[in-house]
């Protein structure tokens, strides 16, 4: 009788292990990013760059406070990614004090092409930047935490200016991290920069929303992301150039 009572708990143990893991093969993991802490000297550094730069007093005051806010009150954005099998989908929206959209809005992710397309904007203009999915050498660390519901394992990487931690679960067997960090033996959920800024798991759900595809974006121009860098620094250029002159900014659809 006990052997029974032992084989069928040894059965449903191993039925809901295989569930489980069934699951993580479809998901959403909703991430907390953090910027970099701002210091005295960095505040003050952004504030003479506002005043000398933009010429509309209201609007200087306007960025400074939320500068200031920033400050006070680390700020944080929330990014998504969604998965099925070895597809992904990392969408990051944000927009800066002007309300224009800059960057890139979302990442597709196709493991076995080994693929990550992105869509990204400078002002209101669509770029896709097409690239081998992100890899580091990163270095594992034996040191195990839970990041509930997962079991996180550490790794680091050092880099010319800085140190990267990151933690990682091998239940979600995608080597991808947010936006650019790649390479592990499963999903990154957590990322600790030694600046202070930091990508947080926030939380997950076993199922892809309905109406979210997860497909390569297509909308529009495709360059290299040397190229979108060198087009968004001469456009953010030209703007400041056009807010020093009191000029009205156009961007080219």
């Amino acid at each position: 009788m006990k052997k029974t009572i032992v084989l069928s708990l040894l059965f449903i143990l191993s039925v809901f292990s295989f569930s489980l893991k069934a699951q993580i093969n479809n998901g959403t993991v909703v991430y907390s990013e953090e910027y970099e802490d701002l210091t005295d000297a960095s505040l003050e550094k952004r504030i003479k760059q506002v005043r000398k730069q933009v010429k509309d007093e209201a609007l200087q005051d306007k960025i400074i406070e939320t500068f200031k806010k920033d400050q006070k009150e680390k700020p944080k954005y929330e990014r998504t990614l969604y998965f099925s099998n070895q597809e992904a989908l990392y969408v990051e929206r944000e927009e800066n004090q002007l309300g224009i959209k800059m960057g890139i809005e979302k990442t597709y992710f196709n493991v076995k092409q080994n693929k990550a397309i992105s869509e990204a904007y400078v002002f209101e203009k669509a770029f896709v930047i097409e690239e081998p999915l992100p890899k580091q050498d990163w270095v594992l660390v034996d040191s195990v935490r839970e990041i509930t519901p997962f079991r996180a394992k550490m790794a680091v990487l050092q880099t010319d200016s800085s140190r990267i931690e990151a933690w990682y679960t091998e239940e979600i067997a995608l080597p991808l991290g947010g936006s650019e960090y790649g390479g592990l033996k499963g999903l990154i959920l957590e990322v600790y920069k030694s600046d202070g800024s930091a990508l947080r798991f926030k939380s997950f759900s076993a199922q892809v929303p309905e109406k979210v595809e997860i497909k390569a974006p297509k909308n529009g121009k495709k360059v290299s992301k040397k190229e979108f860098n060198l087009i968004l620094s001469q456009k953010v250029r030209a703007m400041n150039e056009a807010v020093k002159g009191g000029q009205v900014i156009k961007v080219d659809k």
